[in-house]
């Protein structure tokens, strides 16, 4: 079964609370939590001390996608280790050499993931593969909720999940409408983030109806 995961991104911070509420009692897999810190895109996700409200308001495991940029791994990730983050990703493009912070997260005994954007080929990425443990694709450019996934990344999809005894899970970001998750999850994609297309955040939408209508597309 494919795991189906909001990106809290997409939330009503003035209502956290009830947000999270809403969603565990939806029956939601784990919960993915945007980190930037405006330099590696130019705009703020989820702070750290958000981080810590989410961890306290729910129980479900979660992830942290850090959007940061090289100079500032060292402030960043030793507290998003202290988090109780799952999987921490960090991103193939951060113009340093990611393998010592992959190494950092698998020592404390958490997932290393690796994110790549849109542009970032997977022969690009295939160095830092045997490292992680999670493949984080990017169907969108990071920073900001709401776009449109790119076409031109769905090859590059296809290939990571065709890799033969490929040791890691692929997540797929961006764009994870109500069709394109159904069609993900045919792909054999591991898990998916959900955002604004995904309609879990409307305000108009019961989100147990919505998640239950995907799970039930996606087995038929």
């Amino acid at each position: 079964m494919v795991s189906l995961e909001p990106s809290l991104l997409c939330a009503d911070f003035s209502q956290l609370g009830a947000e999270i509420s809403r969603l565990d009692a939806a029956g939601v897999s784990s919960y993915h939590i945007d980190i930037m810190d405006g330099v590696f895109v130019p705009n703020f996700g989820l702070s750290l001390l958000d981080v810590a409200v989410v961890k306290r308001l729910s129980t479900k495991p979660f992830d942290a996608h850090l959007m940061v940029a090289a100079a500032n791994l060292p402030y960043y990730l030793p507290k998003v280790l202290d988090s109780g983050a799952n999987t921490i990703y960090i991103h193939a493009e951060i113009g340093s050499d990611v393998r010592p912070f992959l190494q950092s997260i698998k020592a404390r005994g958490l997932k290393a993931g690796l994110a790549i954007n849109p542009e970032t080929s997977l022969e690009a990425a295939m160095p830092l593969l045997s490292a992680v443990d999670s493949l984080l694709i990017m169907r969108v450019n990071p920073g900001r909720a709401g776009q449109k996934p790119l076409a031109e990344v769905e090859p590059k999809i296809k290939a990571a999940l065709a890799m033969p005894e490929r040791h890691f899970s692929v997540k797929i970001d961006g764009g994870v409408d109500f069709e394109g998750a159904v069609a993900l999850a045919k792909q054999h994609a591991d898990a998916l983030v959900l955002g604004g297309s995904s309609n879990l955040f409307n305000p108009q939408c019961d989100a147990k109806i919505v998640m239950q209508q995907l799970i039930s597309a996606i087995n038929r």
